[in-house]
């Protein structure tokens, strides 16, 4: 039925197709825009919580940006932010890149703001910096025409993970720069260029660490130099730039205090919140709407043991995997869900993959003929726009999309079995998340007690893909092991 669907719709071409669903993207993030300005203008705090995704008084706007600028402006971010009862947990390079922006705006005086004029000229500079290299990257990957890669562009620009992006200014964008530029170089036909990319996701690793895990292609391409040159980039671009800082190498340690007090914080009373993305903090939405303490030590204990099995079987998947795009999107997805401090503005790390999709002419099909309407196809191309538009505006939305993806009809037999078992599992989540979602309304709980319920139905989608790549890349493995006996 679904193929069908798609057929309608898809009547020229898959990038026709591919434009009709960004411009289905637009529609989705204007709407929800709109909601969000008037609950913004209304002043309706309670609604402003759950849904105004865009425009929220309860988040402090720019505040990744600002905060970091007014604890590196003296040079001192870790011993600074450990004696004023905060966290630096950034490496030092993340610190070193912003710290002109700290000394621009210092000549406007020390406060870190807007209402500070330079800060305003450093804040708009910064901008430009870290978002134009996104948007020439992926306007320059994408195989479109020229009027299909703008409508791209535009709904990815105006969709709620680049708002909530903005709106925290988290250095997420930068370490994503240098995650593109390694997409476009670690496979180039110039040679200068495939000799960089070692750097570039050395740079991405130095300022965010996870996103280093992508280092591992080097591994399944078998380009054992590029692997140790990127892990030796690393090495001397986490610990040189200690030095620029007062105290030199001895923020080693409060770094170390730092990271340790931040991952404690992550995990107690009162930091859960409805934008948490990794799958220890959905396990405890799930264990709250089921009356379980998610702050418990015992489920703790499960939660940590869950999160690296995850882990682990996604990296055993990988040794098994061998398109390029599959690999990508589990490298992506393990490092965003295993995280807990990750939250849902990581996803526009998804532009990488997603960019490789559309490349990728043995999965995408080619974009002039009509093989999209493929099942594992489809089920991407949802899963991956989904997730990179979804706000909580229209959070109802994003559970039927989960049911929605589960019942394509995929190719290969495991896929079927998946997709039934998980069918299941979808509809038991979300009969779970209706009567707690009643029940919490009813009785006007708290917005922590609602939030358990609305977190795990924007998460699920990036679980179920990876254990979607997990299951099939562990099937090689029986494939492999049945040829060889």
């Amino acid at each position: 039925m679904l193929e069908r669907l798609v057929c309608k719709i898809n009547k020229n071409s898959n990038e026709e197709f591919i434009a009709k669903l960004f411009k289905g993207v637009i529609a989705l993030s204007l709407l929800a825009f709109i909601v969000s300005i008037i609950f913004y203008l209304c002043e309706l705090d309670w609604l402003d919580f759950y849904f105004a995704g865009f425009f929220s008084r309860k988040y402090d706007p720019f505040g990744d940006y600002f905060n970091v600028l007014n604890f590196i402006q003296d040079r001192d971010p870790y011993l600074f932010t450990l004696n004023n009862g905060m966290t630096a947990n950034y490496p030092p390079l993340a610190y070193l890149l912003l710290y002109p922006f700290a000394l621009i705006t210092r000549l406007g005086g020390t406060e870190m703001s807007l209402s500070n004029p330079m800060g305003a000229v450093a804040f708009g500079l910064y901008l430009l910096i870290a978002f134009i290299p996104v948007i020439w990257i992926v306007f320059k990957s994408l195989p479109f025409t020229r009027k299909n890669s703008i409508i791209a562009i535009i709904s990815l620009v105006i969709s709620y993970v680049a708002f909530f992006e903005i709106q925290r200014l988290n250095i997420n964008v930068i370490a994503l720069d240098f995650v593109l530029l390694f997409y476009i170089t670690y496979k180039s036909e110039k040679s200068w260029c495939r000799n960089l990319s070692p750097l570039f996701i050395a740079i991405s690793g130095a300022i965010k660490l996870f996103p280093f895990l992508l280092v591992l292609v080097y591994l399944k391409e078998k380009r054992i130099k590029d692997f140790i040159l990127s892990g030796v980039y690393l090495l001397v671009l986490i610990f040189l730039p200690f030095l620029f800082f007062k105290g030199g190498f001895k923020n080693i340690g409060y770094m170390i205090k730092s990271l340790q007090l931040f991952v404690s914080s992550e995990s107690s009373v009162g930091m859960f919140n409805l934008n948490d993305m990794a799958l220890g903090k959905t396990l405890r939405a799930i264990a709250g709407m089921l009356f379980i303490d998610p702050y418990g030590q015992v489920l703790g204990i499960v939660i940590k043991v869950i999160n690296l099995s995850f882990f682990a079987a996604s990296i055993l998947a990988l040794l098994f995997i061998k398109n390029d795009f599959k690999f990508l999107l589990l490298t992506t997805l393990a490092y965003l869900n295993f995280t807990e401090s990750n939250y849902t503005y990581a996803l526009i790390f998804l532009l990488m993959p997603l960019l490789a999709f559309f490349n990728d002419k043995q999965i995408f099909g080619g974009l002039e003929n009509k093989k999209l309407v493929d099942g594992e196809s489809c089920f991407y191309i949802l899963c991956l726009t989904l997730m990179l538009s979804f706000c909580y505006d229209l959070v109802v939305a994003i559970p039927l999309g989960c049911i929605f993806i589960m019942i394509l009809n995929v190719k290969n037999g495991f896929h079927k079995t998946l997709s039934k078992f998980f069918m299941v599992v979808v509809a038991l989540i979300l009969v779970l998340i209706a009567v707690y979602c009643i029940i919490t309304l009813s009785l006007q709980l708290s917005t922590e007690s609602l939030s358990y319920a609305l977190q795990p139905s924007r998460a699920i989608i990036a679980l179920i893909l990876q254990t979607f790549l997990i299951v099939e890349g562990i099937s090689f493995i029986k494939i492999k092991s049945n040829k060889e006996v």
